[in-house]
């Protein structure tokens, strides 16, 4: 069976690949004589098809013209006669016919055509001899589309910068040479009912660094401005094959251009991280970029705390820092209904879509972070696709790196070696109008690290959480139990203040001692929050006095599963089952009644007569109370002063007066160099006169004098 038949009266064979020419496209030429084409797919047997192709020249010619005409095709047609430069030969042995008119069919094979004519080259003769030539690609309506992928609906309102990918589709055509060369495309302006006002030039994608990719802005041809009231902009575009082929008709998508939305730049606090020796976290986080920078041992990234508008670590030679940035849109989650719910959190979806400053979307992706430190431009990073040194149009920001963001290495860094001190990084993102965000910054302090020596005074954090004069009257206590060789004294109140806000470590270790307390029952100490912080204060020298009730028991098993090794190395606590409460109210078991001593420090008898905890004067005891078992096997400096089996007022039972009394509410624990002395009764409940002599015992000992003697 042969390839193809020729619709006319006299077969001849298409030019072979050897003299096989594809001219370059030219445009056509003046109204008077263009060719036109025409296709078919008609349908045979099965899913086979004939593929049948057309051309003719339109335009007036005189009756006496003849006609001659060079093919392109994808592949070799031997069959077709031609002469030496390729012309088609008729029966008469002349290029020559009358023809204006020529068809061709090309059958399938499993439903695809593997061959076909591409392009079309003719000679007109006039009876006077003088010969007029028209060539033209293969224009096809049915093979040959472009899909236009962009991020805004048909009639959007789009802003001044756009990103329209473009996408060939071949049909049933299954033939290299049919995959795009190159599209065109250009910019038509047009009125509320869609008619042409004005046409646009046409523009090659061939010298894009991506031909399918085109961007569309108000900085380079073609031109994007905004749109004057009732019209819009038409974007068109059509496919130029490989072959020569094109699309007979453009593919178009419309909108209206409008000036005026802007980026909105973000540097994400859930991963300003950082690792080295005096900052770390023993909790691994369930993000994989908390561990961007990679762990050492046991230690992971931390988060730098956020204190009095800074951020804040502890330098050391191995420090790293990690930052993260973004824009407002990039991330979000879906929710119940369908719709995308955008959050600006770096560990939920990847959405990327532009947010202006109102969080309204315009489609402009991001084209370009602009990056600085301390007024420089920020270091190149090796895993910056493209960047480069830039000054943005307004004056007076200085010098910045700029980078492209090609992918998620355009968006994260880790720094090594900074010095100490303060460190601002900023940041602008450019959408792809080249529009820039508002500068947006963070600074962040690294602190030198200071040696026990170096520090001074006491830090009373006060997670206590009374109402407003109690906790004057609070405050007041445990300042007065400071004796002068451990002043100043700068207290910290959490009452009020986020979870997730604590002091730093950086903060902590300008200090000789830290007072925790959180002496109010129903209120939870934030162990949890302070772990990380404690954990390097305390594993550098440092000394704790911990003040603290029942609701201890409550918050070890968290802290024990998320800083794993915590409790252990600087509580002293290996087991928690060890670890209980007298009551978990006022009403219940109020059998405390005072800290009966180990050793040489004094004893610490419960405020009965005028105590801060007001359920205490009619109980005559104390209930939430932490219990410590002797199996422990501690520093224990204060042993469980209960009730006498005869008190007038709630007394215990013979049983439970001899378990109580072998318990223990007080202890010393030892490692790296440092002291913490906790304790499961609250102090500001105990008579201040008493404290303020066990105070001074205590503190003695963490200025390195007599070491308070408890008992094993």
């Amino acid at each position: 069976m042969k390839y193809f038949r020729i619709l006319i009266l006299v077969s001849f064979c298409l030019v072979s690949l050897s003299c096989q020419r594809h001219n370059p496209l030219a445009p056509a030429l003046p109204e008077e004589n263009t060719i036109i084409f025409n296709e078919e797919q008609i349908p045979t047997a099965g899913e086979d098809f004939i593929y049948r192709q057309a051309f003719e020249i339109q335009g007036e010619t005189a009756p006496e013209a003849l006609y001659a005409y060079r093919l392109s095709s994808l592949h070799d047609m031997p069959d077709i006669a031609c002469d030496e430069e390729c012309w088609l030969l008729f029966p008469n042995g002349s290029i020559w016919n009358e023809k204006k008119h020529l068809s061709f069919d090309f059958p399938s094979q499993n439903g695809k055509i593997t061959n076909c004519i591409t392009g079309v080259e003719l000679k007109i003769k006039s009876p006077s001899g003088s010969i007029k030539t028209l060539s033209s690609p293969f224009k096809s309506r049915l093979f040959l589309r472009t899909h236009l992928i962009h991020n805004f609906a048909e009639g959007a309102t789009v802003p001044l910068g756009l990103e329209i990918t473009l996408r060939e589709n071949l049909e049933d055509i299954f033939a290299d040479g049919m995959y795009a060369s190159h599209f065109m495309y250009r910019l038509n302006t047009i009125d509320q009912d869609l008619n042409l006002l004005q046409q646009g030039e046409w523009y090659s994608s061939v010298d894009l660094p991506d031909i399918r990719r085109i961007t569309i802005n108000s900085h380079h041809h073609p031109f994007l401005i905004p749109n004057e009231p009732n019209t819009y902009t038409q974007f068109q575009a059509y496919v130029v094959s490989r072959s020569g082929m094109e699309q007979s008709e453009p593919s178009s998508v419309y909108f209206k251009a409008v000036a005026g939305n802007k980026p909105v730049a973000l540097i994400y606090r859930e991963t300003l991280l950082g690792l080295g020796q005096y900052h770390y976290s023993l909790k691994e986080y369930e993000h994989p970029e908390n561990n961007g920078i990679p762990q050492q041992g046991d230690r992971y990234n931390a988060c730098l705390n956020l204190w009095e508008d800074q951020y804040h670590a502890i330098n050391s030679p191995d420090f790293k820092l990690h930052l993260r940035w973004g824009y407002n849109g990039q991330y979000g989650i879906m929710s119940s209904w369908g719709n995308v719910v955008y959050t600006n959190n770096p560990y939920d979806d990847e959405v990327g879509i532009t947010l202006n400053a109102q969080s309204q979307p315009y489609p402009s992706p991001i084209e370009a972070f602009w990056l600085q430190i301390n007024g420089m431009p920020f270091p190149y990073q090796p895993q910056f696709v493209s960047s480069s040194i830039a000054s943005p149009p307004e004056s007076g920001t200085g010098m910045w790196l700029r980078v492209k963001n090609v992918n998620d290495h355009s968006r994260h860094a880790i720094l090594s070696h900074l010095p100490r001190g303060t460190h601002t990084f900023r940041l602008m993102v450019e959408d792809l109008q080249g529009e820039l965000s508002e500068i947006k910054e963070k600074t962040f302090n690294l602190h030198p690290y200071k040696t026990p020596e170096m520090r001074n005074g006491t830090l009373i954090l006060d997670d206590s959480n009374f109402t407003f004069a109690t906790n004057d009257r609070v405050d007041q206590f445990y300042d007065s139990m400071v004796p002068l060789n451990m002043r100043p004294v700068q207290q910290i109140d959490f009452k009020g203040t986020s979870l997730d806000i604590s002091p730093p470590a950086a903060l902590l270790q300008d200090f000789k001692c830290v007072i925790l307390h959180a002496d109010k029952p129903a209120y939870q100490v934030r162990l949890h929050t302070l772990a990380d912080a404690l954990e390097i204060y305390l594993g550098n020298g440092g000394n704790l006095i911990f003040s603290t009730t029942s609701t201890l028991n409550n918050v070890l098993p968290n802290v024990e599963q998320d800083y794993p090794g915590f409790l252990a190395n600087r509580l002293g606590l290996a087991d928690l089952s060890l670890v209980s409460a007298l009551s978990p109210s006022y009403n219940v078991r109020p059998y405390f009644i005072q800290a009966q001593a180990m050793g040489d420090l004094p004893d610490l008898p419960l405020e009965l007569t005028n105590p801060i905890l007001l359920p205490v004067a009619s109980l005559q005891g104390l209930g939430p109370v932490a219990l410590f078992s002797p199996m422990l096997n501690l520093d224990w400096q204060y042993q469980f002063g209960c009730k006498s089996v005869e008190h007038p007022v709630h007394p215990p039972s013979p049983a439970e007066y001899d378990f109580y009394s072998s318990q223990y509410v007080a202890y010393r624990h030892q490692l790296s160099g440092g002291n913490t002395y906790v304790f499961g009764f609250p102090l500001s409940s105990m008579q201040e006169s008493a404290v303020q002599q066990a105070m001074q015992v205590i503190f003695n000992d963490i200025q390195g004098g007599k070491i308070a003697a408890g008992r094993k």
